[in-house]
């Protein structure tokens, strides 16, 4: 790049932007509150559980392991019975909180949309849960080969 803006695009400094809209909405929030309460309980537990079920394979395997079973595999062949397992306890978890949301009206673009930040809430939560018990596990040094008995001593410490 030479540096010089395609014609007709100002540099970054001379932009205008459009302020950004904020939505309002009423919301009860001893309805909400609850709700959301409802929900982060459901999704915490959930990947608790997946996590420390399948703790020693999800240890072992590539990341690409629970990103395949939350999403059940789309496009990428056959699921092992681990990752089936899973994919079940995650899509249990979204008919949950479907059903605990009571949404009315909806697109099957906006249930995607939704079903896709809640898929990607697990992945993150159970991959930074494999992320920090490989540290600790790396974290000691000499028990690389024989990691099993560290393994089964963890415990799941708050939430991702």
């Amino acid at each position: 790049m030479t540096g010089k803006f395609k014609e007709g695009t100002p540099p970054i400094k001379n932009r205008i932007y459009a302020e950004p809209k904020i939505l309002s909405f009423s919301i009860n929030e001893e309805i909400f509150g609850s709700q959301i309460l409802k929900i982060k309980e459901i999704v915490d537990t959930t990947t608790n559980v997946v996590f420390t079920h399948y703790l020693k394979e999800l240890i072992e395997k590539p990341i690409t392991f629970i990103i395949h079973a939350v999403w059940g595999g789309i496009g990428r062949g056959e699921l092992t019975a681990s990752q089936e397992k899973i994919n079940k306890d995650i899509t249990l978890m979204i008919c949950n909180i479907w059903e605990l949301m009571e949404f009315e009206n909806i697109t099957e673009a906006q249930g995607f949309a939704i079903e896709y930040f809640i898929r990607g809430l697990a992945i993150s939560k159970i991959a930074y849960l494999i992320e920090l018990n490989k540290n600790r596990i790396a974290d000691k040094p000499g028990q690389n080969d024989e990691y099993s008995d560290l393994i089964n001593s963890l415990e799941t410490i708050g939430n991702a």
